[in-house]
């Protein structure tokens, strides 16, 4: 006589589908369709729990309720419903989390000096010089933009006496853009931009100086991508436009950093009165303008969930923070960061490559692995895989949700 084996229904989750379980509710996200689905099912988020605990990817159905939400999120391509015998193993769905998108940084910290040259410094992917900038701590404007708003400073100091650490780490095989940051116009200036132009890449090298200096730099390369910032406050130079046809000139794009509405508006009429094509606006904080930022900046459950995201992405959110991960700022005093809005974490004078990559890896004042998920006020929210990385905005106006979720 032959026993029939009961058997029962399996759900499993597709291996495109994000899953964010927090508290009381989880969002499933399909990066296959860029449709989602908030669950706050008690059972169901329980037997999500599990199965993130346990590394598994799907559970057994045990009511009409649950095979009910199951087979919507199956008509949606959320995951599949199966029929097996209790007792056999259910098929393995290969959960996304084993992929890595990154090296592991408890890898890098508990063997931070193991094949330097192959391991660590293939981590950095671009390169922040101020030329001509001593590191700020209290200045809000100079913190945001050292070349464009700096102090009078008596620290004149070149980078030609740690030319030998910024010429190893400009030779990363993965370093992908080189910043360089001018304030001042001076044949110093000139003479280190033209050594960097000698030795390296051209196709790396991204210029980067006020609208009062842009004149002066007119016959830098034209291969050489420039970024002339413009602010509405401080540069009473409309003149200099007048002056500088920056449709004419090669790679040059003009950045205004507005403060406010008014000056929105008289961006928009620069633009339009000299015909100025290659140009953006950057929105600047300035201590008192917390509103604009709301309306230009803020993000919303409706914006977060519009932008379509892979995969890939939503790994490396959960990893590193992808704005500043493999970015090394390097002053002209030589202390260097890893975000020009926080402390340094050392000085290139008294650190070789290998330390100054470790502590950029290993220092709590690193931003490369400062993601989302290890702030207080995000760690919890859904979204937070979703959202954009943390940025500069975020560090200078003292706030890690910018958003409108409560």
């Amino acid at each position: 006589m032959t026993i029939m084996k009961f058997r029962k229904e399996f759900f499993y989750f597709e291996p495109y589908v994000h899953i964010n379980h927090q508290n009381d509710k989880a969002l499933l996200y399909n990066t296959f369709t860029n449709k989602y689905e908030i669950l706050n099912n008690k059972i169901l988020l329980h037997q999500i729990q599990q199965n993130i605990q346990n590394h598994t990817n799907g559970f057994f159905l045990n009511s009409p309720l649950e095979k009910e939400i199951c087979c919507e999120l199956r008509n949606n391509y959320f995951g599949e419903i199966i029929t097996i015998n209790p007792d056999e193993v259910p098929p393995f769905v290969l959960p996304t989390e084993f992929l890595k998108v990154e090296k592991n940084k408890e890898f890098l910290e508990t063997a931070p000096y193991r094949n330097i040259s192959e391991n660590i410094i293939s981590c950095l992917f671009e390169l922040d010089l101020y030329i001509d900038n001593p590191y700020q701590d209290d200045d809000i404007y100079c913190k945001q933009l050292p070349s464009v708003y700096f102090p009078t400073s008596e620290k004149e100091k070149g980078f030609t006496d740690f030319f030998s650490q910024i010429e190893v780490l400009c030779n990363s095989s993965n370093l992908n853009k080189i910043n360089i940051f001018i304030s001042r116009s001076n044949v110093e200036n000139l003479h280190f931009l033209n050594e960097l132009k000698n030795k390296l890449d051209h196709n790396k090298l991204v210029l980067h100086f006020n609208i009062e200096n842009a004149i002066n730099y007119t016959q830098i390369d034209d291969d050489l991508t420039k970024l002339v910032y413009y602010s509405i406050s401080f540069h009473s130079t409309e003149n200099k436009i007048k002056k500088f046809n920056f449709n004419r000139a090669n790679n040059f794009k003009i950045v205004f950093l507005i403060e406010d509405e008014e000056q929105i508006s008289i961006a928009d009429e620069i633009v339009s009165t000299y015909k100025i094509i290659d140009y953006d606006y950057k929105p600047l904080f300035n201590g008192n303008n917390i509103d604009l930022f709301k309306d230009c900046v803020f993000l919303d459950e409706e914006s977060i969930l519009s932008e379509k995201i892979n995969k890939n992405q939503i790994f490396r959110n959960k990893e590193i923070n992808a704005i500043d991960f493999g970015r090394i700022v390097i002053f002209n005093d030589g202390q260097y960061c890893t975000n020009n809005l926080l402390p340094p974490l050392g000085n290139v004078e008294n650190d070789d490559v290998r330390q100054i990559l470790n502590n950029c890896i290993s220092s709590e004042s690193s931003t490369w692995f400062l993601t989302r998920n290890n702030v207080s006020i995000c760690k919890d929210c859904i979204y937070n895989q979703l959202c954009p990385p943390i940025s500069n905005y975020e560090h200078v106006i003292g706030k890690f949700n910018l958003c409108n979720i409560s």
